[in-house]
């Protein structure tokens, strides 16, 4: 990866926003312990969660320099409020979480969804939308657990639509 112009070899952790007594309220207190936990394990890289994030974890990383991707709490396109073909509420959204969090400078991609099915034009749609629309600098991608089926292609699978490949694996053995 090239962060202006030096290359940065990323190294990094999925943080997901769920403790076991505060849920995803957690305290300013227990984002800086697990922000200082993954730079001191040699993590210069986070994606965080689907979900609105607490400021306070992205001025962290801003302060820590940790990289983030940020993506928007899109886990599920057959609920009927995302009926819409132009996925405009799934826009709106992406168009609320990158206005809000743009210019920080820790961030340095956004995942447009996180696990989808039946995802390919969605994820063409949204991908375009912000690149075109929002924010056309930084990295997009939508995070996949298909990519690795033996049905799944280039035709209809949209790992190859994004900037970087997010692979989610749960294979049985």
């Amino acid at each position: 990866f090239f962060l202006n112009g030096e290359p940065v070899r990323l190294a990094g952790f999925n943080r997901v926003s769920d403790h076991r007594y505060w849920g995803s309220s957690e305290p300013e207190e227990i984002i800086n312990q697990d922000v200082d936990l993954m730079k001191n394990a040699g993590a210069n890289m986070m994606r965080i969660m689907h979900g609105t994030q607490n400021k306070k974890l992205i001025e962290r990383c801003d302060e820590k320099g940790i990289l983030l991707i940020e993506e928007v709490n899109v886990r599920e396109l057959t609920n009927p409020e995302f009926g819409d073909e132009s996925h405009s509420r799934q826009k709106q959204w992406l168009r609320e979480m990158i206005e809000r969090d743009i210019n920080h400078p820790s961030i340095i991609g956004w995942s447009t969804g996180n696990e989808l099915l039946h995802h390919y034009d969605y994820v063409k749609d949204t991908v375009e939308f912000v690149k075109d629309e929002l924010d056309p600098h930084r990295l997009v991608a939508c995070v996949s657990n298909t990519g690795h089926r033996e049905e799944d292609t280039v035709d209809n699978d949209p790992l190859g639509l994004g900037d970087l490949i997010l692979q989610n694996c749960y294979m049985q053995r």
